[in-house]
C-alpha cells in the first residue's frame, strides 16, 4: 500500500495490529516501510501520466509479506492476516491508498487492481497494450487488459 501521508491515529492502528495480531502469527511474516519521497521529492518532478507508474507523490510504501516454510501448505484464509493489516489503515485513510504492481495482491479483483495499480493512467495503458499486444501474449489476471473483461 502506498500513502501520501499517514496520520498519527492511522499509524497507531497500524502498530496496534502489528503488536496484537502480528505477534501472535507463527508464520514467517515481515513488513518493510520505505520512505518513498513524497510530494516534494525528485520522483514527483516527472508527471505521473508520463509513465505507467502513477504513484509518484507517495510518501510511504508499505510492503507486507506472510509466508510459510518449504513444503508447507499456505493456510486457507492466510491472506486475511495481511488484508486485516491493510484494512486498519484503509478504514480511516481519506482517498485511495494505491498499490505497486511489483507487489501484487492476488485478492484484488481485476477492476480494483487496475484502479489501485495505475489510477487514472489505466485507459492510456489499455490503448497502448491493445496496439502493441493485440493477441494478449503478455497477460496475467490483473494486468492491463486482463482478458479484456474490464
Amino acid at each position: 500500500m502506498m500513502t501520501n501521508w499517514i496520520s498519527a491515529p492511522e499509524l497507531d492502528k497500524f502498530t496496534d495490529y502489528w503488536y496484537s495480531v502480528g505477534n501472535n502469527n507463527t508464520r514467517d511474516w515481515y513488513c518493510i516501510i520505505d520512505l518513498h519521497g513524497g510530494p516534494t521529492s525528485a520522483i514527483t518532478q516527472i508527471d505521473h501520466a508520463s509513465t505507467s507508474y502513477a504513484h509518484r507523490n507517495a510518501l510511504w510504501k508499505f510492503e507486507l509479506y506472510d509466508r510459510v516454510g518449504n513444503n508447507v501448505t499456505y493456510p486457507v484464509g492466510g491472506q486475511s492476516f495481511l488484508n486485516g493489516w491493510v484494512d486498519t489503515v484503509k478504514s480511516t485513510y481519506p482517498g485511495t491508498l494505491g498499490m505497486y504492481i511489483n507487489y501484487a495482491d492476488t485478492d484484488l479483483s481485476k477492476t480494483d487492481a487496475h484502479t489501485e495499480y495505475w489510477l487514472d493512467n489505466y485507459s492510456k495503458l489499455s490503448a497502448i497494450k491493445t496496439k502493441y499486444d493485440p493477441y494478449e501474449v503478455f497477460m496475467n489476471p490483473q494486468s492491463v487488459n486482463s482478458y479484456r473483461d474490464v
